[in-house]
Order: structure tokens, then sequence, then C-alpha cells
């Protein structure tokens, strides 16, 4: 069995597994996702403009069609926790490393929650 040279070898993948099951524990659930996704639509989506929540779509409908800008805006909205928030940016730059580079795709999802990344992050936090 030959294996390719862009596959990860068999313990780095279960890893991989094991840390995106654990990394999915971190994100809000429940009650607390919509309450985030509502409060970003009227304290904070008129500061970005190039990132629009359409009004019809709940929090479970976007994490499940955009995931990676549904997690930006879980992050942001974390505006007085800042261990959460610096917590919930690594877990999202990890994961938008990913799409971008290991396993490339070209969305608008990874656009949108890249941008909401840069514009709310601190350097220092990551």
């Amino acid at each position: 069995m030959s294996s390719s040279p862009y596959q990860l070898p068999s313990s780095q993948q279960s890893q991989q597994q094991q840390q995106q099951q654990q990394g999915d524990c971190v994100w809000p659930q429940g009650d607390e996702t919509e309450a985030s996704l509502n409060e970003y639509r009227k304290r904070l989506a008129h500061l970005f403009p190039f990132a629009v929540v359409p009004p019809h779509l709940s929090s479970t409908e976007m994490r499940e069609q955009r995931p990676l800008f549904w997690k930006a805006i879980m992050m942001e909205s974390c505006l007085f926790d800042a261990q959460r928030k610096a917590m919930l940016g690594k877990e999202l730059l990890r994961e938008i490393s990913e799409a971008a580079f290991m396993n490339p795709q070209k969305t608008l999802d990874l656009l949108q929650g890249l941008q909401m990344l840069i514009a709310w992050s601190v350097p220092s936090t990551f």
C-alpha cells in the first residue's frame, strides 16, 4: 500500500479527527448561539458591511451552511470574556489555516471567517 506525499499518516489523521471533535466542544451551544447571532445583527453587523448575515437565517442553519463565518461571529460575541475569546480564536485560526492550506478551499465562508478573525483578533491572544 503506497501513501501519497499529500496525505497525513494514519496516526496524524486520527489525531486530527480527535482535535476536531474536541474543538467542536468549545463552541457555544443551544440558545447561546441564537443570542450571540442576534447580538451581532443588532450591534455589530453595521461595522462589517462585507459580512452580511441574512435575517431569515437561524444560528443552526448558519452553522451548517457557513461554519467558519458562524464560528467567527461566535468568537467575536465573547466581547467581555477575553479568555474564552482567545480559546475560540485559536480554534478558528486552526480551522481556517486547515481550510486554506491543508484542504484548499475557495469559498465565501472561508473569506468572511478570515476577515472577521482579522478584524476582531488581538494578535497577542493567539
